[in-house]
């Protein structure tokens, strides 16, 4: 996919790409590419927030929470 047709998927509404070196049969741009690619349409990644603590299901319903 073309620079300018990310760049319009991204405009209408697209949240994600996939990274890696290969999906499926098709190669993917290394990581880099799609660095520069996001700085220049001034897009930012999310970062990743603090770990969800898990609660056990059985925890949960002697606490009431289930």
């Amino acid at each position: 996919m073309s620079r300018e047709l990310q760049a319009l998927c991204f405009m209408a509404g697209a949240n994600s790409m996939f990274i890696g070196g290969r999906l499926l049969t098709t190669a993917n741009p290394d990581k880099d590419t799609d660095a520069a690619l996001m700085a220049d349409l001034g897009l930012r990644p999310m970062t990743m927030g603090e770990p969800r603590q898990r609660v056990d299901l059985a925890q949960a319903d002697v606490m009431g929470m289930a």
